[in-house]
């Protein structure tokens, strides 16, 4: 588990490497997940994928900037 803070918060995410990529490619790659709704929310920026959740934990890169990491963060709030 990874921490990021954000507006006096502190944020857990857990981190997984091959992200960004292509929505229709992680739609593809994680179908089963979706389909059984063990993926609740899938965070796009554009037509690319940066994190989603899943059991109610938020996964993202590691390797984006804070300010990528921050967006995700907001964009998974909504």
């Amino acid at each position: 588990m990874n921490y990021i803070e954000f507006n006096d918060d502190t944020y857990a995410y857990n981190p997984i490497r091959y992200l960004p990529m292509n929505e229709a490619e992680f739609k593809h790659s994680f179908r089963v997940a979706i389909e059984n709704k063990g993926i609740s929310k899938i965070i796009t920026i554009g037509q690319l994928v940066y994190g989603f959740i899943l059991g109610g934990v938020l996964y993202m890169s590691p390797d984006e900037s804070d300010e990528i990491k921050v967006n995700i963060i907001t964009l998974s709030k909504k």
